[in-house]
């Protein structure tokens, strides 16, 4: 079986300056919990996770207020949080190769 036999054709992305907010948002409404993060030029640049972003959030014992902690997670980019270690393969290689 090749690869593209069984990746997602055209995958949801988010540009790497979103913020986690609007990358929240996004995972949120197509109910998926990654995301390819592209650069400027729309290049795949890293991946964003639900797990990453759980973990960019203030813990509930915070001192901040609402306002403060709102405009915080607004200014937090995807590219701050975003795994950018990754590994690409072609679609016509077998889905079974080991890299």
């Amino acid at each position: 079986m090749r690869v593209g036999d069984v990746m997602t054709p055209h995958p949801f992305t988010v540009p790497w300056n979103a913020s986690i907010v609007d990358a929240r948002e996004v995972m949120s409404r197509r109910r998926i919990r990654h995301l390819l993060v592209t650069d400027d030029g729309g290049l795949p640049a890293g991946v964003v996770t639900d797990r990453d972003i759980r973990s960019s959030l203030p813990s509930p014992a915070t001192s901040l207020s609402v306002w403060e902690i709102n405009d915080r997670l607004e200014r937090l980019t995807v590219g701050q949080v975003m795994t950018e270690a990754l590994m690409t393969i072609g679609p016509d290689h077998d889905a079974g190769d080991r890299l």
